[in-house]
């Protein structure tokens, strides 16, 4: 593989690694996003990227229950394609926002149990909460409207 693409799928891969993806699978989501649609198989990726069977596996089944890829199969071929879906990252994204509701109604519980200024630090953390999610909310509702 020449030197340009490693660059840039290594750029991305770190990228996808600080939303806390692992490395193999933001190796892979990296990869699919630089190669000709519905063009990659499991093998060119242990290939291309020197991955093991092992992790390269484990990186598809994680990009797979997130629904950021699928698998096609071709007339004639007995091989699968992997299918890159970018919109599967807007699934990631509000699947992620419970996590920020659960924040804040743990701030807010913190709040109410610790009567000192260290619960009121906590009841500012929880209206940041707050307002973050309904941020994000509205992206993701305009969005899904076409809005964005």
């Amino acid at each position: 593989m020449e030197e340009t693409k490693l660059r840039e799928i290594e750029k991305i891969t770190n990228i996808f690694m600080q939303l806390d993806y692992a490395r193999t699978p933001s190796s892979i989501l990296a990869f699919l996003m630089l190669e000709e649609e519905d063009s990659v198989t499991f093998n060119k990726i242990i290939d291309q990227l020197g991955l093991s069977k092992a992790s390269t596996s484990t990186g598809l089944r994680f990009l797979e229950d997130k629904g950021i890829i699928s698998y096609h199969s071709r007339l004639n071929s007995r091989e699968r394609f992997i299918h890159l879906n970018p919109m599967g990252i807007v699934t990631w994204l509000t699947s992620r926002m419970s996590v920020i509701e659960e924040m804040k109604n743990l701030f807010t519980e913190l709040a109410d149990y610790h009567a000192s200024a260290y619960g009121e630090q906590f009841r500012t953390l929880a209206h940041l909460y707050d307002k973050i999610a309904a941020a994000v909310d509205q992206v993701l509702d305009d969005f899904d409207k076409g809005g964005v």
